[in-house]
């Protein structure tokens, strides 16, 4: 169990509880006339076909305002369920450790020329990685970590965590034997390796070069890293790009997953590279945002810097994964230029729905998923 005086290992909040849907339920008859009849029959309907959307997700895309959405314009948008048949039709369940493997991902990027962050080390038992240190159990990692380490890194699991288990190390204070975290935070270093075993399932846990944002971003979200999805798709054309949000980080959290509260998600023009919207909360708790609650930089009409090198980058790495057509990239924004931080092999939709305001499965998403079909 997640030890709650431990910043790296608190759970992560679910996105609504049961007395949240309740209290939605509640609040959509309030405020639009939508009765709890007319609203169940909605989710009935939305959950049939490509869309397969759940009932928290009819909320999360207000698809009970019919000011907000036509008919047209809701019948676009896919749940998990529906993304989830997507990638089932597309991707190769084999090839997807390529994508899920962070240490297998990095490998493979790397030896292809394309830039990732540098690795400093690795907690596993047995696992190896070319020459890249290799800490075996907890005894090593303490050692590591008190005197072999060069500070700044960073800390993530190499499997998939929804940010539970990273950490932002800044450096090591012997005097009272803690690591320093981002926002001044500690964690004893004895604390901290025996957490490290609860990730050895999922592939281990990995020790990186700390990356820092690009001057333009540091501006407005200060010195933590929020980067940016890009959705691709690998058809007969060639990387055709579908769709970029960018992850906010707000707050004490050292990662930009949307899942940590108070992050905010922003639609990104994946022609410009200009925020169009940003949304923070769920449902009808849901928010717009004009400017970062931080810095209070101004966040909307932004426009990330870098942008063509960045989309050179995705084009360029999607053609390396023949067999994972649909794909999901991370992408850090850092003084050097774009670096690629993850790939996903079933990026999650709801992450460009949600401030994009509208669906996935408009006619052009249709017509090259017909085209990218094996």
């Amino acid at each position: 169990m997640a030890d709650s005086a431990n910043p790296i290992t608190t759970k992560i909040p679910k996105p609504a509880t049961a007395a949240t849907v309740a209290r939605w339920v509640v609040e959509v008859r309030r405020r639009h006339g939508r009765g709890y009849l007319s609203q169940v029959a909605d989710m009935i309907r939305y959950n049939r076909g490509h869309q397969r959307i759940n009932p928290i997700e009819y909320y999360l895309y207000h698809l009970y305002d019919r000011e907000r959405h036509d008919a047209a314009t809701r019948a676009q948008f896919i749940g998990h369920a529906g993304r989830r048949r997507i990638v089932r039709a597309l991707n190769d369940a084999k090839a997807a450790i390529l994508a899920d493997d962070k240490l297998v991902t990095y490998g493979y990027l790397t030896g292809l020329g394309f830039p990732t962050p540098p690795l400093r080390a690795l907690y596993h038992p047995t696992r190896s990685h070319g020459a890249l240190r290799c800490l075996r159990d907890a005894t090593q990692a303490a050692t590591y970590l008190r005197g072999e380490a060069t500070y700044p890194m960073f800390g993530k699991p190499l499997g998939r965590s929804n940010a539970v288990g990273v950490a932002s190390l800044r450096g090591y204070r012997a005097g009272d034997d803690v690591l320093v975290l981002a926002g001044d935070r500690t964690i004893g270093v004895e604390t901290f390796v025996t957490t490290l075993d609860a990730f050895l399932p999922r592939g281990g846990y990995l020790f990186l070069e700390h990356l820092w944002p690009h001057a333009a971003m540091r501006d407005v979200c200060g010195e933590r890293l929020c980067t940016v999805r890009v959705f691709a798709l690998l058809g007969p054309q060639g990387p055709e790009i579908l769709g970029a949000v960018w992850k906010v980080v707000v707050g004490a959290n050292m990662a930009d997953n949307f899942v940590l509260k108070g992050n905010l998600l922003a639609a990104v023009d994946a022609a410009t590279g200009t925020v169009t919207r940003i949304v923070g909360g769920s449902g009808p708790d849901e928010r717009e945002h004009e400017t970062h609650p931080d810095t209070g930089a101004r966040l909307v009409g932004f426009t990330l810097p870098l942008w063509d090198d960045l989309i050179a980058l995705v084009k360029g790495a999607a053609g390396a994964f023949p067999r994972l057509p649909y794909q999901g990239w991370d992408i850090a924004l850092t003084p050097s230029g774009p670096v690629i931080v993850e790939l996903n092999s079933a990026g999650d939709l709801s992450l460009w729905q949600r401030p994009a305001g509208r669906g996935f499965m408009n006619e052009r998403f249709r017509a090259l998923l017909k085209g990218a079909r094996p």
